[in-house]
């Protein structure tokens, strides 16, 4: 869906994940300055976050969906048309400050935590996937299985998935998981809030630059997008239990994280 400004057209898609971007970058620098880290380092690190975001989301969703490219491989291009990973998005993010961070500190000689600039990203990474949801009911994508539940959705038959001509409404998927990361956000800054309430009595498991925040979040994001995939479609499966690739890669995220936290608590306990 697109509309004309001035002579310029715009996709009311990329509005959406604009201000996305704006809302996640806005709440994320909040928490950055009760830190004695320098904004324009966030600033920069938030550029480069954005382009490996954007990469790792379209390339990882071609992957997964290449058969709706094949046809036609230069609309694999076309990112304002929907079709972004937030799994892909992730897996940019952590590559993307990474090597941006490994860079800074090479050039500056110094050591500036990867896992902290993590840490304040989980503060306004839900709320934006949350509102880039919207883009998805725009384009009439992230619809789930057919249903005549009171809040479904009516899919117009252009956009319905081949054998699906004929059913009209469908789960609200995309809003299922908006709700369900605003939930997961609020619960990253309760954590935050409580621990900062206990001052001298705060939990180092709980600290900025554990990389716990970041963790935590994508534990719990994990989790929800696993039992939702339940509900797609349009994913592309697997001969393991009939489950889709996002949801084998969800699995052995969840492990990963599941891990590294015990690690962590486990060492905050004994200090």
């Amino acid at each position: 869906m697109a509309f004309n400004f001035f002579g310029i057209d715009f996709h009311l898609y990329g509005l959406i994940i604009g201000i996305a971007i704006l809302v996640a970058y806005q709440l994320s620098s909040h928490i950055l300055k009760k830190t004695n880290y320098a904004q324009n380092e966030f600033d920069s690190l938030t550029i480069v976050t954005l382009i490996s975001a954007v990469f790792g989301a379209r390339i990882w969703h071609v992957f997964t969906d290449y058969h709706l490219y094949n046809q036609n491989i230069l609309s694999a291009l076309y990112f304002w048309q929907g079709g972004l990973s937030i799994i892909g998005a992730i897996v940019g993010i952590i590559i993307g400050i990474y090597l941006w961070q490994h860079y800074i500190n090479k050039r500056n000689k110094q050591t500036i935590s990867t896992l902290f600039f993590l840490d304040v990203l989980s503060f306004g990474l839900p709320f934006g996937q949350a509102i880039g949801r919207l883009g998805n009911y725009v384009n009439q994508e992230l619809y789930g299985a057919p249903t005549n539940l009171p809040w479904a959705i009516q899919i117009d038959i252009t956009h319905r998935l081949p054998g699906y001509l004929t059913t009209a409404t469908y789960h609200p998927l995309f809003a299922y998981e908006l709700i369900l990361t605003t939930v997961g956000g609020l619960l990253v800054w309760f954590l935050y809030k409580n621990n900062q309430e206990k001052l001298q009595n705060s939990s180092k498991f709980l600290k900025l630059g554990s990389g716990n925040y970041f963790t935590l979040y994508a534990l719990y994001y994990s989790a929800i997008r696993f039992f939702l995939d339940f509900l797609r479609i349009d994913k592309a499966t697997t001969h393991f239990f009939n489950l889709g690739i996002n949801q084998i890669t969800l699995i052995l995220l969840s492990i990963v994280c599941a891990l590294y936290l015990r690690k962590n608590l486990s060492q905050s306990n004994q200090k």
